[in-house]
């Protein structure tokens, strides 16, 4: 499973279980970024991978930790289904969240990232463990 099929199934999963809030695959252009929704939204980030030592010798077959951050958008802090109620809906949702090919998702870290205008963002970091196989084997 790829990098753009793990996101795709991150955010079809976040979209069922968090109908209040519009989930989306990071923007490809954050700058240009607007909040459009009444409530917030919700984006799903690669962030990277740890790629360890291969388990044998004769070919490379290695565990991969892939990140993705959450980011939460939203336009209250404690009231009206805001960040907190958010984060804890996120982390429920992908918390143990098991995708083909990899092993179950879980949280790592949670942190404040800004705050404009009533607007406020918070992610959270998941990390999942995966394998990566030389081309041309049979993969794990």
């Amino acid at each position: 499973m790829g990098i753009k099929e793990i996101e795709t199934a991150i955010v079809n999963k976040l979209k069922t279980d968090i109908s209040d809030l519009k989930v989306e695959a990071y923007p490809d252009n954050p700058k240009d970024y607007l909040l459009r929704h009444a409530q917030g939204s919700v984006l799903v980030h690669y962030n990277g991978a740890k790629f360890n030592k291969s388990a044998l010798e004769a070919i490379i077959a290695q565990e991969t930790i892939l990140t993705w951050d959450i980011i939460l958008i939203c336009r209250n802090l404690r009231n009206n289904d805001g960040v907190y109620d958010n984060l804890d809906k996120i982390r429920e949702s992908l918390t143990g969240f098991k995708l083909d090919s990899c092993e179950k998702m879980y949280p790592v870290e949670e942190d404040f990232i800004s705050e404009n205008n009533g607007v406020w963002q918070y992610g959270i970091r998941f990390q999942v463990h995966t394998k990566h196989v030389e081309s041309g084997m049979i993969s794990a």
